[in-house]
């Protein structure tokens, strides 16, 4: 296979995630993320690809020969494939990556970033699938025989670029949230990384399962898909962000409250029925003691 070619998949199939990842990242407004911890956890992204994959083949493989999937009517069995397996698998894999690589990093000190941080992972993740879909137009000896089989390629990126790759965000950005939730609340901390995981790996699930049972509309169902929970991850960036702690003061609703430790400006509204300090009213923990506000 020419150099050549190899580069300019490489390139087509790099540039939607490279595109998401600006947007994304560009929302981080108030405290964005060392672009060295985004490149570490994007590369991490593209490594867990091998992983997810051995875990389907793997999964898959045993069902097969356990018969688990004999007699199923198509419905079910794709039920079974995205519910229990695929989506399991990568999202776990992907939470994997973030729980184990940062986590417990210094740089992790607001909710916004898991959200960063799940997107990222994510979108490297969602550059290899690319490539490997790129090639199912080669043929065997992995050489494109035609410019049109090369057009094909470019033409499946190019949907996914809209469709599978910001899906993929922003089931994992939606994890993130929750993981950011974990990482800065005191009590039930578990809790918040297990309800992240278990809506990642449902919405997920339902994307796949979507577009598979209904394959003449395929596009329409996975755009349909994408705009609607793109809303709710758009809610739970905005949410994020209103709980920054290194958001300035811009209006008549910030206050600043004395502390044992300096002086803290916050927004009204929302008491930490620990210590008694007003929080923004949406506010899931109290931003001067991290404690989980119930």
């Amino acid at each position: 296979m020419k150099i050549l070619e190899i580069l300019m998949v490489v390139i087509i199939s790099l540039l939607p995630s490279l595109f998401w990842l600006w947007y994304f990242y560009k929302k981080d407004k108030y405290e964005p993320e060392p672009i060295k911890m985004i490149v570490k956890i994007f590369l991490l992204g593209c490594l867990s690809t091998v992983f997810a994959a051995f875990g389907n083949e793997t999964l898959i493989k045993i069902s097969i020969n356990s018969n688990f999937f004999a007699n199923n009517s198509p419905l079910k069995t794709s039920f079974i494939m995205y519910f229990l397996i695929i989506g399991p698998v990568e999202e776990i894999v992907k939470f994997l990556v973030i729980k184990l690589f940062v986590f417990n990093d210094k740089n992790f000190n607001e909710i916004m970033d898991g959200i960063i941080y799940g997107i990222t992972v994510a979108l490297g993740f969602a550059f290899i699938e690319n490539i490997l879909y790129f090639y199912k137009f080669a043929n065997y000896s992995g050489r494109f025989i035609n410019p049109a089989q090369f057009q094909e390629g470019v033409f499946t990126i190019c949907v996914r670029a809209v469709t599978a790759n910001i899906a993929h965000a922003i089931f994992t950005g939606i994890m993130g949230y929750y993981i950011g939730i974990a990482r800065f609340s005191v009590e039930k901390s578990k809790k918040y990384l297990i309800s992240g995981v278990i809506y990642a790996i449902f919405i997920h699930g339902l994307y796949d399962f979507t577009i598979t049972i209904f394959p003449s509309m395929q596009y329409y169902v996975a755009i349909g898909m994408v705009l609607v929970t793109y809303g709710f991850l758009a809610q739970k960036i905005k949410l994020s962000l209103s709980m920054s702690p290194f958001r300035k003061k811009d209006s008549e609703n910030l206050t600043v409250i004395p502390t044992s430790m300096d002086a803290v400006t916050v927004r009204k509204d929302r008491i930490c029925p620990k210590c008694g300090y007003r929080n923004p009213i949406r506010m899931k923990f109290c931003q001067i003691w991290k404690t989980y506000i119930r």
